[in-house]
C-alpha cells in the first residue's frame, strides 16, 4: 500500500528583479513574491515594470509556480484610483495574489475585483486569532503573521481559523512590529510605510542603562530569521506558507536559500523527518547572514540580536600566522593563513577590523595558504572571515545565468504526458495533457504522405522528447493506432512545436478579463478635515496612568497657551485604569476632560490577558466613553458588548476607505495613521517610533547625532516601546493651536 505523502507548506522565495525571480523558479519555488514599480514596500529593489511582471507571471505559470504582487504600502486618498487602475492590470495578467498592507485599498479591490485574492501583509501586526479572524471578514484569503510569535501560537491559530496562515522562515527580521516603525521616517522623513525605510535600526547606538551610558553597539540590529530546523513543526501545525525575506537579496542568495527549503521540506513531505546536513548550514551562512536566530519562536532567543555587526558575517575560516608587506604597493599584503576550510581564487575575505582582500594569489594546501593581496593593516592573529565564495557563486550562478523568459537550459520543467492517435484517414492526432493543471491541448496533421517503412513510432517518440529549451518534459507517451509507416521529421517536429505552443498559451491563461472587475475606478469620496470652526479637541495620551496622575500642570498650560480647546480627552491604558479609575476621573474633572481608556496597538501577551480576565469591567468602564483599539484583534468583542470602538492609529489609517473598511467590522470612529505626523497634520510628543517585544534591558537610547531616546517598559505589557526624550509636547502643540486657529485637522494629540 501506498504511504499518504504529508502536507507541507507552500514555499514563497522572494524576487526583486529578473534574474531572482528565474533564480527562485529554478531552486523549487511554489510561488514567489514581487513588486512593481508603485506601491511596494520595497521600492530599492530592482522591481518589475507591468510589461516584465507579464512575462514573469507567465514564466512562472507554465511551471505551475504561483505569483503574489505586493502592493503593500500606504495609500493617500489621491492616489488610490491609480492604484485601483494598477490592480486591475495585475488582475488581468493573472497574478495569483496581491499583497496589502492598506486596508482601505484592501476594501477596494474587494469591492471592485472580488475574485482576486487578497493577503494582508506582516504591516498588518495580526498576532493573534481575533486579529486573524477580523482580517479574514475584511476579505483576506490569507494572514502574514507578525514575526514575533511563538511555535505554540502560530499552532493555536491555525488550528482555530479557516483562513490561510503564512509565516516568515528566513532572512532579514525587523526589531519593531512591522506596520508599526516610525523610527526611518521620523529621523530622516523616509517612511517605511511608504516602501522608503532607510533601516535605522542597523546603525550603531549607546545605551542607556542604570543610568550610565554603555558603549555604542547595533542595539537596534537583529540577526537574521534561520527556521530550517522547524519547517516539520511549522507544517504540521497547518501553516499554508513559509516566506523567505530578501527582494533586495541577489538571485545567487535566492537560489541558495530557496534550494535547501525545497530539499528538507521535500524530505519531510515524503519520509516525516529530515536532518540538516552541515554543509547545507554552512552554505546559508556562506550565502548572507547577520548570526542566525528563531526569533520568538521559544521565547526571546538568546541569539535574536546581531551584536557588534549589522551586516553580512560570513564564515570564520581561520586567522592570520604571519604577513608580508608587497614593495610598493602601500597597505598591501600577502599573509599566510590557518583555515579550517578549503580556500579558492576569487574568494572574499575579511581580515581583522575591516581589512579585506579578493583573493588573487594563493598558494598551498590546507591547513596553511599564502594569500594575496590584502588591503589593509593586518596583523597575526586577526580573525579571518570568508565573505564571499566563488565556489558558491559559480554553482548559483546554473539557477539563472544564460536564461531567459522564453529561452535557456532550464532546471525546472513541467511534465506532460502525450497520447498519439494515428488515423486510418492518414492523420495523426497528439494530445498534450498536464495532468497537475487538468489542461489538454490537441494538434492534428492531416494526409500524411506514407511509405511502406515502419519506422513512425520511433521518429514520433525521438521528436517528442525534444522539449529542450521549452518549459516541458514529456515524461509519458502512449501511441495507439497504426503506426507502420514513415513519416517526416520536419512533419512531427511541427506538430510537437504547435502543441507546445498551445500548452504554453493555455497555462499562461488566466481566464481573467475587463467583466472580472465591478465599476469604474473613480472615488469621489475623500478624507474630510474636521470642521472649520477655530476650537480643537484635545487628546492627551498616556502611555501609563501615573503620568497622568502625577502631572500636576496640565491646567495651567492650557490656560496660559491661549489656545480654543472645545473638549480634553485623556486617553489612559484600560489595563491600568481599572486599579485607580475613582482616582482618576476625580483629576480628570479638576481639568473638565473625559477619560477614555484604550488598549495598545500590540497587546500580545500580559496586556491580552488582563484584558480578558477583566473584559466586564473595562467595558463598564468605557460604557459611556467608548474605547481605543489599535489594532484589528478586540475590535469586535468590544462592538458585540455595546461599546463605541474608536479605531486608533495602530490601524494605519491613511485615506477615508480604510474608514470604511473599518466601520463595517465594529469602529464607530477612526484615527489617522501616524504617517501624518507631520508639522501641523494635530500631532505632538512623545509619539511611538517602535513597538518592539524584544527586552532592551536598558532605559534609554542615543543616536550617532545625538537624538535621545526613551525605552518604556510598561508593568503591563510584554512590549517595550520606543519614544522620543523630549518633555515639552504639550505647551508646543498648544502654542500651535493658538497661533493656526483656521488650519482644519480632525484633533490634537499630544502623547505624553
Amino acid at each position: 500500500m501506498k504511504k499518504e505523502k504529508r502536507f507541507i507548506p507552500e514555499l514563497l522565495a522572494p524576487a526583486g528583479n529578473k534574474e531572482a525571480f528565474i533564480a527562485a523558479v529554478e531552486a523549487g519555488a511554489d510561488a514567489i513574491y514581487l513588486g512593481g514599480e508603485i506601491l511596494n514596500a520595497r521600492m530599492g529593489a530592482g522591481n518589475f515594470s507591468l510589461q516584465e511582471m507579464k512575462a514573469a507571471i507567465d514564466f512562472a505559470h507554465k511551471r505551475h509556480v504561483k505569483v503574489y504582487v505586493t502592493v503593500n504600502t500606504l495609500v493617500m486618498d489621491e492616489e488610490l484610483e491609480d492604484a485601483l487602475v494598477y490592480c486591475k492590470k495585475l488582475y488581468e495578467m493573472g497574478a495569483d495574489a496581491l499583497i496589502i498592507q492598506d486596508l482601505g485599498l484592501g476594501f477596494l479591490i474587494k469591492e471592485k475585483m472580488p475574485d482576486f485574492p487578497i493577503h494582508l501583509s506582516t504591516q498588518g501586526s495580526v498576532y493573534d486569532l481575533d486579529g486573524v479572524n477580523a482580517a479574514g471578514k475584511l476579505g483576506y484569503e490569507r494572514v502574514v503573521l507578525a514575526r514575533e510569535l511563538s511555535l505554540k501560537e502560530i499552532k493555536d491559530i491555525c488550528k482555530n481559523t479557516d483562513v490561510e496562515i503564512e509565516v516568515f522562515c528566513h532572512g532579514a527580521l525587523c526589531i519593531c512590529y512591522s506596520g508599526q516603525c516610525q523610527m526611518s521616517r521620523a529621523i530622516g522623513l523616509r517612511s517605511g510605510n511608504r516602501g522608503a525605510c532607510a533601516q535605522p535600526c542597523r546603525l550603531l547606538y549607546e545605551l542607556k542603562s542604570n543610568g550610565r551610558w554603555l558603549e555604542k553597539n547595533h542595539y537596534l540590529s537583529p540577526a537574521d530569521f534561520n527556521l530550517l530546523d522547524y519547517i516539520g513543526e511549522l507544517s504540521d501545525a497547518g501553516v499554508a506558507s513559509i516566506k523567505i525575506e530578501g527582494r533586495m537579496k541577489s538571485p545567487e542568495y535566492v537560489g541558495v536559500v530557496t534550494s535547501i527549503y525545497r530539499k528538507y521540506l521535500d524530505q519531510y513531505r515524503d519520509k516525516g523527518d529530515y536532518s540538516v546536513a552541515e554543509e547545507d548550514r554552512v552554505a546559508l551562512m556562506q550565502i548572507f547572514n547577520r548570526g542566525f536566530t528563531n526569533g520568538y519562536l521559544e521565547g526571546e532567543d538568546p541569539d535574536l540580536m546581531s551584536g557588534d555587526k549589522p551586516k553580512h558575517k560570513g564564515i570564520y575560516v581561520g586567522e592570520v600566522l604571519s604577513v608580508e608587506e608587497i614593495r610598493g604597493k602601500e597597505s598591501r599584503s600577502i599573509v599566510k593563513i590557518e583555515s579550517n576550510i578549503e580556500l579558492h581564487r576569487e574568494d572574499v575575505l575579511e581580515i581583522g577590523e575591516g581589512s579585506h582582500a579578493t583573493i588573487t594569489l594563493l598558494e598551498g594546501r590546507r591547513p596553511t595558504f599564502r594569500v594575496g593581496d590584502v588591503i589593509g593593516n593586518v596583523k597575526p592573529g586577526d580573525a579571518v572571515y570568508r565573505m564571499v565564495s566563488a565556489e558558491q557563486i559559480k554553482t548559483a550562478e546554473c539557477f539563472y545565468k544564460n536564461k531567459d523568459w522564453n529561452q535557456g537550459k532550464f532546471i525546472r520543467r513541467t511534465p506532460l504526458q502525450a497520447d498519439v492517435i494515428s488515423g486510418s484517414d492518414a492523420s495523426i492526432k497528439i494530445i498534450l495533457r498536464d495532468i497537475q493543471a487538468g489542461k489538454t491541448v490537441e494538434v492534428k496533421a492531416e494526409e500524411l504522405d506514407r511509405s511502406d517503412s515502419v519506422d513512425a513510432a520511433n521518429r514520433i517518440e525521438e521528436s517528442l522528447k525534444k522539449t529542450g529549451g521549452t518549459p516541458f518534459l514529456i515524461n509519458k507517451i502512449n501511441l495507439r493506432g497504426d503506426f507502420n509507416y514513415s513519416i517526416s521529421v520536419s512533419q512531427i517536429n511541427e506538430l510537437r512545436r504547435q502543441a507546445i505552443n498551445l500548452m504554453e498559451e493555455e497555462l499562461a491563461s488566466n481566464n481573467r478579463n475587463n467583466n472580472g472587475s465591478k465599476g469604474e475606478f473613480e472615488l469621489n469620496k475623500k478624507s474630510e478635515d474636521c470642521a472649520g470652526d477655530e476650537s480643537r479637541d484635545l487628546e492627551l495620551f498616556f502611555y501609563e496612568v501615573k503620568d497622568f496622575l502625577l502631572r500636576e500642570d496640565l491646567s495651567e498650560v492650557i490656560e496660559k497657551s491661549g489656545a480654543k480647546i472645545k473638549s480634553i480627552f485623556i486617553l489612559l491604558p484600560a489595563t491600568e485604569m481599572i486599579k485607580c479609575i475613582g482616582e482618576a476621573k476625580e483629576k480628570a474633572n479638576r481639568i473638565n476632560a473625559k477619560i477614555i481608556p484604550y488598549i495598545s496597538n500590540i497587546s500580545k501577551g500580559e496586556e491580552n490577558i488582563i484584558v480578558a480576565e477583566n473584559f466586564d469591567t473595562i467595558c463598564d468602564m468605557a460604557k459611556d466613553t467608548g474605547i481605543y483599539l489599535g489594532n484589528l484583534n478586540w475590535i469586535e468583542k468590544f462592538k458585540n458588548a455595546g461599546i463605541k470602538v474608536f479605531a486608533d492609529y495602530g490601524l494605519n489609517r491613511f485615506n477615508y476607505w480604510t474608514e470604511v473598511a473599518l466601520s463595517n467590522i465594529g469602529a464607530s470612529y477612526v484615527s489617522e495613521s501616524l504617517e501624518c505626523m507631520d508639522v501641523g497634520s494635530g500631532f505632538y510628543g512623545r509619539a511611538p517610533l517602535m513597538t518592539s517585544q524584544h527586552d532592551f534591558s536598558g532605559e534609554g537610547l542615543r543616536d550617532r547625532v545625538g537624538q535621545e531616546y526613551d525605552v518604556l517598559d510598561r508593568e503591563f505589557s510584554d512590549q517595550e516601546i520606543i519614544v522620543l526624550a523630549e518633555e515639552k509636547s504639550l505647551s508646543d502643540a498648544l502654542g500651535w493651536q493658538a497661533k493656526n486657529n483656521g488650519k482644519k485637522i480632525r484633533r490634537l494629540r499630544v502623547y505624553i
